[in-house]
């Protein structure tokens, strides 16, 4: 049963790798993160991505970090107290 929970999260961490270079795509097309959610909910499905997550990786790109490779790790130093991390 592990590797049932192991092969999930890899293919979950693909499609997010996925999304991420959408993002990115739409990004170096122009688009702004609202209209870049709205075009990737349509096609994919509405609760893909929040808009709020594509804001906050158009902020990264805006920032000059285009690793798509990597999640929001390093984003933030830590979610539980809020303290921003300055290496974005």
């Amino acid at each position: 049963m592990k590797w049932i929970k192991s092969y999930f999260n890899l293919k979950m961490e693909i499609n997010k790798k996925k999304i991420r270079y959408i993002l990115k795509y739409h990004y170096d097309k122009g688009k702004n993160a609202v209209q870049a959610c709205e075009k990737i909910c349509a096609i994919y499905d509405e609760d893909t991505l929040s808009k709020s997550a594509a804001r906050k990786w158009f902020a990264r790109f805006r920032a000059g970090n285009f690793d798509v490779k990597n999640d929001f790790i390093g984003l933030f130093s830590d979610w539980s107290t809020g303290a921003r991390s300055t290496n974005h």
